[in-house]
Parts: structure tokens; C-alpha cells; sequence
């Protein structure tokens, strides 16, 4: 491998860029392995991808079982992986995330957050077309009628989410109904939230979690639009496009393969 540094080729070591081919197939494969399969999938004999292997467990790069005999990541990599993702900011990574979807589905797309008052906009991407909307910076969104909300409503722990809604409705006195429970628990089945004619008649949006390594959710990714620019289906363009999106972001934030947050049939939340 060879990096441009100063307009020249800088030379690397052809060795150790070998050896970090066993390296990211662990990184890849997530489960331990046997040596026949992780030296193949390296595109390595056996006889030196064991060589490497030695090297890697005496550095506590790699550990081996000593009933299997199957390799996996040791404790020093795992470190190492924790320390680049407590580097990383989530906000930043998702800002990044919304200028693509802007770009790619040519809708209102929004960034929001848990803040003191509950889901609170960071920033909005707006569409080419002019939309009426009340999605503004700053503004604080409904657990009930909005589907930031109700996407926070099912992927927030359930404990701060309770309390809110207690609060939001006996401010409007209004009570949880049949279609808001069912909302919730098709959030949770489908892995993001919609809502169709509020709070903005003829306006449609969708609205999926971002979660970190902790699978702990961290933000909310909304795109907003009309009814007909938008198809309302779970799996049309735009949600499947958002899906892609919010799941590719918490996999660079680390979050496990085994989670059940947004992979499963069902994630936890509120219910």
C-alpha cells in the first residue's frame, strides 16, 4: 500500500500489509474462526497465516481457543477498536448521513437529538420544492404526532420516554389512543417511524434511530415530504433509502452485529 505524502509515494511494508489481511477478516467475520478458513478468506497459505497468527496472539492482537482451536480478535485489538469509536462524533458522522439523503432522494431531511425538552432539531437540509412545514432548527417535536417523535417514542429507553409523554399530554390533554400504541409497535417492527398528515397536512415523513456501539440510540434521521412525492409504504424508496442510511451509520459507530436494535423483527423501546 502507498500513500501520497507531500505529492510522492510514500513505501510501506509489504509484510505488515499482509499480515493486517487476517486482521480485518476477524474484524469482518465478528465470530472466531479455524485457520484453514481465515487464512483462504486472507488469500494466505495456512503455514503463514500461522505465522502471523503467533505473532498476533503473543501482542494480544488475536486469541486463540485452546479447545477449538478457533482464532478471534484478542483484548489489544478490541482496545484499540473502543478507542477509535470514543473518538468519533456521532453528529458529525450523521451530518455527513443527511447531505447524502438530501442529495439522493431530493427531500426535507432533518438531524435530531434527545435535548431537555425531548426531540429537539439540529439542522435541516431542506428540499428544492418549497415545503410548508414547522421543521426548523431549534424546534422542539411531539412524541405523539410527529414521527421524530414517535421514532424516539420507540428506540429511546423507555424510562425518559414515559415521562415525557406524561408531561406532552397533560399539556394537551390528550391520552395515548389506539393509533398511537399501534404506531409505536409498527416502529418497532419495521426499524423507523411514519406518520402521514401531521402535523402538517399533506406532508408524509419517516423517521429511523442512529444507535452506537453501546446500542444505545444517539440521534434521529427524518426525511419530510408530500403525500405522492413520498410513497408511503414501509418498503418504498425513501425509507428503504433511509434504512440503508441509519443502519450504515451505527455500524460505523460500532454497533454489534448481534443486536437486536433495528435487525430483528422486533427492537426494544416503549411496550
Amino acid at each position: 500500500m502507498r500513500d501520497q505524502v507531500g505529492g510522492q509515494e510514500s513505501r510501506g511494508i509489504k509484510s505488515v500489509e499482509t499480515a493486517g489481511r487476517l486482521l480485518e477478516v476477524l474484524s469482518r467475520l465478528r465470530d472466531s474462526v479455524e485457520l484453514r478458513t481465515l487464512s483462504s478468506a486472507a488469500g494466505m497459505s495456512a503455514s503463514l497465516a500461522h505465522a502471523y497468527l503467533t505473532s498476533f496472539t503473543r501482542m494480544g492482537l488475536v486469541k486463540q481457543n485452546p479447545s477449538t482451536k478457533h482464532y478471534s480478535l484478542g483484548q489489544f485489538a478490541i482496545d484499540l477498536g473502543l478507542s477509535e469509536l470514543r473518538s468519533l462524533d456521532p453528529i458529525e458522522l450523521a451530518l455527513g448521513s443527511i447531505a447524502q439523503l438530501r442529495l439522493e432522494l431530493d427531500q426535507t431531511v432533518a438531524l435530531s437529538v434527545w435535548g431537555s425538552a425531548g426531540p429537539t432539531v439540529i439542522r435541516v437540509l431542506r428540499a428544492d420544492a418549497p415545503l410548508h412545514a414547522t421543521l426548523y432548527e431549534g424546534a422542539t417535536l411531539a412524541l405523539t404526532t410527529s414521527a421524530t417523535g414517535r421514532a424516539f417514542c420507540a428506540f429511546w429507553p423507555q424510562q425518559v420516554v414515559q415521562k415525557a409523554l406524561e408531561i406532552e399530554q397533560a399539556k394537551r390533554h390528550v391520552l395515548q389512543d389506539d393509533t398511537f400504541v399501534s404506531a409505536i409497535a409498527d416502529a418497532k417492527l419495521q426499524g423507523l417511524a411514519r406518520i402521514s398528515g401531521q402535523p402538517v397536512p399533506g406532508l408524509v415523513s419517516f423517521s429511523a434511530p442512529v444507535f452506537n456501539h453501546a446500542s444505545t440510540m444517539v440521534c434521529a434521521i427524518t426525511v419530510t415530504g408530500r403525500v405522492g412525492s413520498i410513497d408511503v409504504d414501509w418498503d418504498g424508496p425513501v425509507p428503504t433509502a433511509l434504512r440503508r442510511a441509519t443502519r450504515n451509520l451505527s455500524d460505523r459507530l460500532g454497533l454489534p452485529s448481534d443486536s437486536s436494535m433495528t435487525r430483528g423483527p422486533l427492537a426494544p423501546g416503549l411496550g
